[in-house]
């Protein structure tokens, strides 16, 4: 539905504010979302085979297997994952800020 409503160019322009957005809400709750990422990378929260599934669709989609390759758990996957769509807009954030 949206790519018949809206160009290519608009569609890149509301993800690249979106990215944005995410990296500044990141960045403000930092601690917390360590903290979570820390305790979902120990947790058992998925199945053995949906993780290498993600994994596998992943690395497909983004062709960065190194990425998704020595994730073991969800929270790793979900953690290399928010860093490899956001590295971009972090990198623009000041260092002081994160």
């Amino acid at each position: 539905m949206v790519i018949n409503n809206l160009d290519v160019k608009s569609i890149a322009q509301y993800q690249a504010e979106e990215r944005t957005m995410m990296t500044f809400r990141l960045v403000l709750a930092k601690y917390q979302v360590k903290e979570l990422f820390d305790i979902m990378s120990k947790d058992k929260i998925s199945q053995p085979e949906k993780i290498e599934q993600l994994k596998k669709e992943l690395t497909a989609h983004f062709k960065e297997p190194s990425t998704y390759n020595k994730a073991k758990t969800m929270g790793d996957v979900v953690k290399r994952h928010l860093k490899q769509t956001l590295q971009k807009n972090l990198l623009l954030v000041p260092k002081s800020k994160h």
